[in-house]
């Protein structure tokens, strides 16, 4: 599961490193604007879990055992979010302190 984690990392941000880094502040800027859109990626996907545990508490109200299921989908994502705030805001105090763009569009001419 990590390899395939890893490779589609290495896939998707190919077209990044295809451009040349002039200095270490451009390769400090590069991976924190991966990194950065990484964690709003999975702010939606703990969103979805949230609503997937909800509805599936909603549907299943006759049955213990698959409320108890929705709960801890809900429990987890709960808990999800709370860890992707924390990195977000550790992020953005990076960000903050270092003077960081992270969203640098890569241009093919000077």
């Amino acid at each position: 599961m990590l390899k395939k984690i890893f490779s589609i990392f290495v896939f998707l941000s190919f077209p990044a490193l295809a451009f040349a880094v002039d200095d270490i502040e451009q390769l400090y800027t590069m991976i924190l604007g991966i990194i950065v859109r990484l964690v709003d990626l999975s702010f939606i996907f703990i969103m979805a879990a949230f609503t997937w545990g909800v509805v599936r508490f909603l549907l299943n109200t006759q049955d213990q055992k698959k409320m108890d299921e929705a709960k801890q989908w809900i429990l987890w994502a709960v808990i999800a979010f709370f860890v992707a705030v924390t990195l977000w805001g550790i992020m953005q105090a990076l960000i903050d302190q270092f003077n960081i763009n992270p969203i640098v569009i890569p241009r093919l001419g000077r």
